[in-house]
């Protein structure tokens, strides 16, 4: 394993308690274990208490540690405002940009825009966390990541540009009903038993049904990805509501008719009015350069 400069203190006791393994984390910041446990030593000694239960499948956060987890985040947070800001002032575009996505972004869209990203701007390190809504909302307002997609109802409270429209479609198999028909209305769909992602991925279509006064019909399975809703979707178990996005990104077959009237689901970048820093900026306007053409 290519070894590299010792990674921040602070950076290894969150990495050992997100991981919960000195293994993992001396693979994923690629740094010796021998290396990572002499940190982790030196931070217990400096603060007179343990911040690890070692066991035999890994550690875990003493309760001490895991009331320091939210603190060391905030100087880690600071830290890379400080490091943005000197390279700002350099009019240097490097240092380190930590992205949050979910699923249908990060694997049909992100791809192609962090490798073209990588190769203008070589300097820059990408960082990219995939999660649900709620996971994504929750890093990006504890600092975890310096900017995230996300659609626009579900960014409030931060900066948000918009990126693009998403439209929203009734999914079904092959010969169901409402494939004979040429749009589908929110009521319609509600006919039938409905499958749709869990809580935390589900939050779009729920607000469509709270924003059109139609209460959500009886929800016959919850699953925790798109891939799987598109297969129960085949075994005719129940209908869908889907972004063109998702459909695209599981190069899906099914049945799909546009609602009535029209909705769509709207992506943009969010982040921080605080974080708003000259890296996330580029990376931004950079989307919006790739999205007009």
């Amino acid at each position: 394993m290519k070894l590299k400069k010792a990674p921040n203190r602070y950076e290894i006791f969150l990495k050992v308690a997100e991981a919960g393994s000195i293994s993992k984390a001396s693979e994923a910041l690629q740094y010796t274990q021998s290396g990572i446990s002499h940190v982790i030593a030196s931070l217990e000694q400096d603060m007179g208490f343990k911040l690890f239960v070692r066991t035999s499948s890994g550690v875990t956060l003493t309760d001490n540690g895991q009331r320091l987890v939210p603190l060391v985040q905030d100087i880690i947070n600071r830290e890379q405002i400080l490091k943005q800001t000197v390279y700002e002032i350099n009019h240097d575009i490097s240092g380190r940009l930590r992205i949050g996505s979910f699923t249908s972004v990060t694997s049909l869209y992100l791809p192609e825009a962090i490798e073209a990203f990588a190769y203008k701007y070589p300097d820059v390190k990408l960082e990219v966390l995939d999660g649900n809504y709620d996971q994504v909302t929750d890093w990006l307002r504890h600092g975890r990541v310096d900017c995230a997609f996300l659609t626009e109802p579900l960014a409030k409270e931060f900066h948000f540009k918009r990126l693009m429209e998403d439209p929203l479609v009734a999914v079904m198999k092959k010969g169901h009903p409402l494939a004979e028909q040429q749009t589908v209305t929110l009521k319609e769909l509600g006919n039938y038993p409905l499958i749709i992602a869990t809580r935390g991925s589900d939050n779009d279509i729920r607000l469509l049904f709270e924003e059109d006064g139609v209460k959500l019909p009886s929800v016959r399975y919850a699953l925790k990805d798109d891939c799987s809703i598109i297969s129960f979707i085949e075994h005719d178990l129940g209908v869908g509501l889907m972004s063109e996005l998702m459909l695209q990104a599981n190069k899906a077959t099914l049945e799909r008719r546009p609602l009535n009237p029209p909705r769509s689901r709207v992506i943009g970048l969010a982040c921080l009015s605080t974080q708003n820093s000259m890296l996330v900026n580029v990376f931004r306007e950079y989307l919006e350069q790739i999205m007009k053409r």
